[in-house]
């Protein structure tokens, strides 16, 4: 095969080229559209799971006493906790925190011990 050949030329219009990418843009986008859906949803399941591990379920009933977390610590030696608080039930109580904010308060780890 001579070098001075050229592989023939196509006859083809410009619209039909246009045309014809237009096709394979929106079938090749349908196909990447949905691949892209099921790796979000995959890697949402992954990022609940993870979530969901690391989760301590918590439940404060009325009566216990409880430990709430400071909003913003001043200094590293101030205390991060503050309380203890009892929970209680009233009808237009306007003070509420989050279960998150607050922890079980143990009363051994703060009191001292009276020796006799």
């Amino acid at each position: 095969m001579p070098t001075s050949w050229a592989p023939p030329i196509e006859e083809c219009t410009l619209e039909e080229s246009i045309i014809e990418r237009v096709r394979s843009l929106n079938s090749e986008l349908q196909n990447i559209r949905a691949t892209g859906v099921s790796k979000m949803i995959k890697n949402k399941n992954n990022e609940k799971n993870q979530y969901n591990q690391g989760v301590k379920l918590s439940t404060f009933e009325v009566g216990d006493r409880v430990l709430k977390l400071v909003e913003q610590v001043k200094s590293k030696l101030e205390e991060k906790c503050e309380g203890p608080y009892i929970i209680k039930y009233e009808e237009n109580n306007k003070d509420l925190v989050h279960g998150d904010r607050l922890k079980e308060f143990k009363s051994s780890r703060y009191c001292c011990r009276v020796w006799k």
